[in-house]
């Protein structure tokens, strides 16, 4: 199994011990309590990275490394790369190899589980090591300071600078999407493809803007960043993006992402507090996972747990896709609330309550009956739901948006203002 490409965390470590002292997960606002598992052999340490390799589980702390066997039930210390005088940072599994890089000793590798470990930094500049990822039979390696370095996977005997295009050089993480590599490198993001003579800078938002990509995820035919403004979608080009920010939670920290299947997890920073939000259908709507108390490092989802690495340890959530919720905790009856901001400019956000899953429809026209936009047009399942409803380019005034759910219709007035 590949393993993600991996963001820089050294910004956000330490947040203080009364972050650790806190609840994991509670009802707060209405957010289901979670049974979360601490794994007991790595308790209440850091832990900065989770990765799969040849079906065993592996987890970095600070100094240490960690195997899990029996799909994480049981755990065991693993060796440590020689020579550490820095801290370990995060896993990149690829073929034979589980690497790590480290933030000031270079990166190493193992092929035995963890038995043993080589160096593998011949050529790489002092420093931090902030992102690692592969693309056809190279390696590439992000540093704190120096840029994207690139290695023959096959031949190559050392690492050798990757930087044509690149003005700026601390990279904040590093990643693939179809042919193409990405790259957050201070508040710029960059995209080169396989091959290509040098990185071009994207922008995510339009007018321009600085944006600090923590990490990316390609996704279906989609390619997500997490950034320092919300959640962008792209294609896997790494173009035409668009903002699916998580309602309720616009213009936040999304420091960390993972997969399953088609859905996606989002660790997402507010002040001190810390949340996991996931989309079923692609970042077009968010459901609330979890509520958290405790920095989150790196999420990773395999065999139906999601693996949260956190300030205070390693802890994981069984999850099914497929899983009711009681009927005592279902809604009782159809509901159609009041968009919030209201008056709004230029997005506000939607709310809806089913009673049971179904087709809905969920559409805005304007004052002449006019379709203006349709926000939902398929199955939904029971429970409550938001939409995010962008109205850029469209012109001051009073508009309507209308939920349809079988028998069920309701319509109510918002007022954009510019």
């Amino acid at each position: 199994m590949e393993g993600k490409a991996w963001q820089f965390a050294g910004q956000r470590r330490g947040l203080g011990i009364a972050a650790v002292l806190l609840a994991t997960v509670l009802w707060v606002g209405g957010v289901k309590s979670q049974n979360w598992v601490q794994v007991s052999k790595i308790d209440s340490t850091p832990v900065y990275s989770v990765a799969l390799h040849n079906g065993m589980l592996f987890a970095a702390t600070a100094d240490s490394v960690f195997k899990g066997t029996d799909g994480g039930n049981n755990w065991q210390a693993a060796a440590v790369p020689p020579g550490l005088t820095g801290e370990l940072f995060r896993f990149f599994a690829h073929g034979a190899f589980l690497y790590i890089g480290t933030w000031n000793d270079g990166v190493f590798r193992t092929s035995d589980g963890g038995q043993s470990w080589e160096a593998y930094s011949t050529g790489l500049p002092a420093g931090a090591i902030t992102g690692l990822t592969v693309l056809g039979d190279s390696i590439y390696a992000g540093t704190g300071g120096s840029g994207v370095y690139v290695r023959r996977l096959s031949s190559s005997t050392s690492w050798s600078a990757y930087n044509e295009g690149l003005s700026v050089f601390g990279v904040n993480s590093i990643g693939t999407s179809g042919n193409h590599l990405t790259a957050g490198i201070a508040l710029y993001f960059y995209v080169r493809p396989q091959g290509g003579a040098q990185w071009t800078e994207v922008y995510l938002n339009s007018p321009p803007a600085q944006r600090l990509v923590h990490e990316t995820l390609p996704l279906g035919s989609y390619l997500f960043s997490g950034t320092d403004d919300g959640i962008y979608r792209g294609d896997l080009n790494a173009q035409n993006w668009e903002k699916t920010d998580i309602a309720g939670l616009p213009n936040r920290d999304v420091e960390a992402l993972a997969a399953d299947g088609t859905r996606l997890y989002a660790g997402v920073r507010f002040n001190l507090e810390h949340f996991i939000w996931y989309t079923d259908d692609f970042g077009q709507n968010w459901n609330i996972q979890a509520h958290e108390f405790v920095e989150l490092f790196d999420l990773f989802m395999t065999a139906g747990r999601l693996w949260a690495a956190r300030l205070d340890g390693l802890w994981y959530l069984d999850i099914s896709t497929d899983v009711k919720e009681p009927k005592s905790q279902l809604p009782t009856d159809f509901q159609l609330g009041q968009n919030y901001p209201n008056p709004f400019n230029p997005a506000t956000t939607i709310t809806f309550t089913l009673p049971a899953s179904g087709q809905v429809e969920l559409k805005v026209y304007d004052v002449l009956g006019r379709d203006v936009r349709r926000l939902v047009a398929g199955f939904k399942k029971a429970g409550t739901h938001s939409v995010r409803f962008d109205a850029d380019g469209l012109p001051s005034g009073v508009y309507f948006y209308q939920l349809r759910a079988g028998k069920y219709e309701s319509t109510k007035k918002m007022i954009l203002t510019k």
